[in-house]
């Protein structure tokens, strides 16, 4: 070992590591366990240098973990492991430059994902509250559509519903641009769970911010629909956008999500095996009864 040295995650910390590896080297290759993330820093600042960068496996690196001295797992020995894992290894994967529409892919879809994992907690959040103090209306609609959203930014309690009655609450349904073919769906079941006639104590609390989560909930809503235009478009400026939307059941959100996590393998290379990986190998032993056979 020439030598081991904790770097932080900055430009400046890094270029002086690349500088001090390179100083009296012959040839230097990096080894990572990490091909985005956080290492995406890293990784741009090798690739603008021209150093050769290498992809250890997390899996390989706790298989060769056991090889070397030491226990217990530190950021330190797994360093070590990955060094000495790259050195005795001629077949790792190179990590060559990503293309940037895969990139803007993976960020896309990523950040989808985050507001779909949003939109789901806070549903699950908004019919647990009205289910406290409302459980007709909770259990009359389908609160992951916009309509019954914006039915309860108006209207959380069965007092309210019988105040507005049915016209007025149709009318605030159309002007907040609900579904008109679902409106007198959603406006009859409304009545029909209005019948109930108790007050239960929480309601007072509980119907502001149930109407506050209806109005977050649309704002995701929103949010996740401008998002699929950007991956749409985005989608669409790869070479294998139609080829992938014609198969059945493929979209641009979920091409996308298939270029993002597929093909960026593609952006790693086999290393040129060493030679002696070309010589002929022995046929395997066989074993008969504890005897070993050629």
């Amino acid at each position: 070992m020439i030598f081991s040295q904790r770097v932080g995650n900055a430009q400046a910390a890094i270029e002086a590591l690349i500088v001090r590896a390179c100083a009296g080297a012959v040839s230097v290759r990096w080894a990572l366990d990490m091909t985005s993330g956080t290492a995406a820093l890293l990784i741009a600042l090798l690739h603008s240098g021209g150093q050769q960068v290498c992809y250890v496996p997390g899996k390989l690196v706790n298989r060769m973990s056991g090889a070397f001295a030491g226990e217990g797992k530190t950021d330190a020995k797994d360093a070590k492991t990955i060094a000495e894992t790259a050195r005795l290894r001629t077949d790792l994967t190179a990590i060559t430059p990503s293309d940037r529409l895969i990139v803007d892919l993976q960020v896309l879809t990523s950040r989808r994902d985050d507001l779909k994992a949003d939109w789901v907690r806070g549903v699950n959040r908004l019919r647990a509250l009205l289910a406290g103090f409302f459980p007709a209306l909770e259990g009359a609609l389908d609160y992951s559509t916009r309509s019954p959203l914006i039915l309860l930014i108006g209207f959380q309690t069965p007092s309210g519903l019988r105040i507005a009655g049915p016209d007025a609450i149709r009318d605030f349904l159309l002007e907040h641009r609900a579904f008109a073919k679902t409106t007198p769906t959603i406006v009859g079941k409304a009545i029909a769970a209005a019948e109930q006639t108790i007050a239960v104590a929480t309601e007072a609390v509980s119907a502001p911010l149930v109407a506050r989560l209806a109005g977050d909930l649309l704002d995701l809503d929103r949010q996740i629909n401008d998002l699929d235009k950007q991956i749409s478009e985005r989608f669409g400026e790869h070479r294998h956008a139609k080829r992938i939307t014609s198969v059945i059941g493929f979209g641009p959100v979920l091409g996308a999500r298939t270029i993002a996590s597929v093909l960026p393998t593609q952006t790693r290379r086999r290393e040129t095996p060493h030679p002696s990986s070309h010589r002929p190998r022995p046929p395997p032993r066989r074993r008969h009864l504890g005897t070993a056979t050629r």
